[in-house]
């Protein structure tokens, strides 16, 4: 796994409904293509989230704990998914069930 540059998008608090651009360090491999697994920022920088890299936006509601947990789910969700695609792309794969499965069996380890 490599470390590059993403652009996730963030809200400035959580009740804001605007999201605005922001370059991190996030862990790409070819398990999980077209995401990336990265810490959180600010008051959640000791959790792990999963990002699709088209559009910006974390593909779960609930972070993760461990870095290793992200990496599982980032790798059972590039199996259901082609998150090579575009946001709406994407979207019209409707991802919901399969993308829960995923995040029960990574939440696991």
């Amino acid at each position: 796994m490599k470390t590059e540059q993403i652009t996730i998008l963030t809200r400035s608090d959580r009740y804001r409904k605007e999201f605005s651009p922001r370059s991190i360090d996030g862990y790409v491999d070819p398990s999980f293509p077209g995401l990336a697994v990265h810490r959180g920022i600010e008051y959640a920088h000791d959790l792990w989230y999963v990002t699709h890299l088209a559009s910006g936006y974390s593909i779960h509601s609930l972070p993760f704990d461990k870095r290793k947990q992200a990496v599982l789910y980032a790798t059972e969700a590039a199996k259901v998914v082609d998150w090579t695609r575009d946001a709406e792309a994407v979207l019209d794969q409707h991802p919901d069930r399969k993308l829960i499965e995923a995040y029960t069996k990574a939440i696991a380890v």
